[in-house]
């Protein structure tokens, strides 16, 4: 038996061990300070989450009606070791003198950002300061836009029509069975003129029959025929719309005395006008009551087949409808071209003097093949150099200032005749970000050849070539270096067609089409200044673009262009005949309100 004093000291003992015992048997596994720090950690998140989803709702909610500016977006202030410490709800503040800008899409609800800052979807009206701003409209149906924007002290109303990722694309049709189409472009406005060749007639400059020009209007559907006066004993050669279709110019034998000018009045007809004497340039009001001038006669007679014979093979209008460039070849083996600068006279007389000769050159000018750069200084065209150094039927891509004592420019090769494209591969920049530099382009070129072998012990493969393939080039005219006026490609895209740059002044992007490798046809953009490629997911519609020598001329104020393409091309020994054309008008914005067609309704 223990003394009294041990036993209760065991008892002492005892009862903490057992105490300890049981509260070691229900403790946690994890330290004290760990489950505090997961309690909070998990508080946070629940916060959060809560945040969140009340944030989305409310950006939601603002997002479908069309209007953040003023409402209140929620804000996490702080994040600290312990959790949230406030959080808040911002007001977005006006700018110092903010005023209102309205801005409106179609189609609406494309995402608005203005200066990098998202301000909600169209339709909506923001607070911004008065100046330049970079505007960007995004939408999943529609390609990206961006835009400089010039907000006055009043504020500013800005409408964007975006461009449609499944555009329409109609085909224009002649109005008569048999006939065919030579021409299709863009008049100002956005009117199309179509020209028409009636009794079989199958080139753009050897007439057999009549021509007739269509004005076709896009947004009505609306299509009229323009006459000329005493057009039914008309049967010129080249037939063309001025760009404001005020005036038409067009060649026909003349019985003047060569170099001569003479005016008559539609009463007295085309029958004592005509001969087969020497070629004349004629233009004609559409007015039946306004004279006819006979603006320039060809000093040289007729003389088809003759060696030193000269024929008018096309005119072009400028952009201001106040000049022509005539074109002419000779029957000289090899062909000469030569170009001539025509003023129309400002009192309505007949016009004076002879015409500006502008070049000279021992190649064939391919009628039709023109383009003019906006500020209208320079045209540039395509040659065809029947034999030279690089083999035979060759295409040239040339421009010519158009003024007396101007410069001309041989920009580069642009492969064989057989690749001719339906209008001219190249896209003027409208306004170049250093004008001291001269006006840039963007051309379609072909590529060296390239050789394809299946190996080592393929002895034939020297002697197959493949297609050259077509690159994309920048080049400057008019500058005053080679080393700012030689061409460069622009990075490794192949096989794009029909360039033309997007947006307008100052912007860096190409557009241009391309075969997919479904049969469809395609738009990639590329980045003039690193050349990057990017596939923007617009098809146009299946069968647009059948044919060869895919081209298009564009009208990118209003989102449209006319696709061309030739079934055929006759080329002789000494010329280039460009064959009829098939043609399709592309809308990549709203469709108009009717889908008539020159020559046919579109169901």
């Amino acid at each position: 038996m223990l003394p009294s004093n041990v036993s209760a000291l065991v008892r002492r003992d005892s009862a903490p061990r057992a105490n300890r015992a049981k509260s070691r048997a229900t403790r946690s596994p994890f330290p004290r300070r760990v489950v505090r720090r997961s309690a909070v950690l998990l508080g946070v998140m629940c916060v959060m989450c809560v945040v969140c989803v009340v944030g989305a709702i409310t950006f939601g909610w603002a997002s479908t009606s069309g209007d953040l500016q003023g409402q209140d977006l929620p804000e996490i202030v702080w994040f600290g070791p312990s959790g949230i410490v406030a959080i808040g709800w911002a007001q977005p503040t006006d700018p110092p003198g903010a005023v209102s800008l309205r801005l409106d899409s179609s189609p609406a609800g494309a995402s608005a950002t203005i200066g990098g800052v998202s301000r909600g979807r169209t339709p909506l009206t923001v607070a911004v300061a008065a100046g330049r701003h970079t505007l960007t409209l995004r939408h999943p149906d529609v390609l990206d836009q961006t835009r400089q924007i010039d907000v006055g002290a009043a504020g500013a109303d800005v409408s964007v029509s975006l461009w449609r990722r499944r555009p329409d694309a109609v085909p224009l049709q002649p109005l008569y069975p048999g006939a065919t189409l030579l021409d299709a472009r863009f008049l100002v406005g956005g009117q199309v003129v179509v020209l028409a060749g009636l009794r079989g007639q199958t080139s753009r400059t050897e007439s057999t029959g009549g021509r007739e020009i269509w004005r076709f209007d896009p947004t009505t559907g609306r299509e009229e025929r323009l006459t000329l006066a005493g057009d039914a004993a008309l049967r010129p050669s080249v037939l063309t719309l001025a760009p404001d279709a005020r005036l038409a110019a067009f060649i026909a034998p003349g019985n003047n005395p060569a170099g001569s000018a003479a005016t008559a009045t539609s009463s007295a007809g085309w029958s004592g006008l005509l001969s087969d004497s020497t070629e004349a340039v004629y233009v004609a009001p559409l007015d039946a009551a306004s004279p006819v001038q006979i603006l320039y006669r060809s000093p040289v007679p007729k003389a088809t087949g003759k060696a030193g014979g000269e024929h008018i093979v096309d005119i072009v209008w400028a952009l201001n409808s106040k000049r022509l460039v005539v074109v002419t070849r000779s029957d000289s083996d090899p062909a000469r071209a030569r170009l001539l600068l025509l003023e129309l006279p400002r009192d309505g007389s007949a016009a004076k003097g002879q015409a500006e000769e502008l070049v000279v050159f021992p190649a064939e000018v391919v009628p039709g093949s023109e383009s003019w750069d906006p500020s209208g200084q320079w045209l540039a065209f395509i040659a065809h150099v029947p034999a030279g150094p690089g083999g035979r039927d060759l295409l040239s891509l040339c421009a010519v200032e158009v003024r007396a004592g101007g410069g001309f420019r041989y920009v580069a090769d642009l492969g064989s005749v057989s690749r001719l494209p339906a209008a001219p591969p190249v896209g003027w920049q409208p306004h170049p970000a250093d004008e001291a530099k001269g006006e840039q382009l963007a051309y379609i070129g072909a590529l060296p050849s390239t050789q394809v072998g299946t190996g080592p012990f393929d002895f034939f493969a020297g002697l197959r070539q493949t297609v050259a393939p077509l690159g994309v080039f920048v080049g400057i005219v008019g500058g005053s270096t080679p080393a700012n006026t030689a061409p460069h490609r622009l990075g490794t895209a192949t096989n794009i067609v029909a360039p033309v740059w997007r947006d307008g002044p100052g912007d860096g992007t190409l557009l241009g089409l391309v075969h997919q490798e479904d049969g469809a046809i395609g738009v990639r953009s590329v980045d003039a200044a690193s050349g990057k490629v990017q596939d923007l997911d617009v098809r146009l519609p299946a069968g647009t673009g059948e044919g060869t020598g895919l081209a298009a001329r564009w009208d990118t104020e209003r989102g449209r262009a006319l696709l061309l393409t030739r079934a055929s091309n006759a080329v002789t020994t000494t010329s280039v005949r460009p064959g009829p054309l098939a043609v399709w008008l592309v809308s990549f914005i709203a469709p108009p309100e009717t889908q008539a067609l020159v020559g046919g309704t579109q169901p």
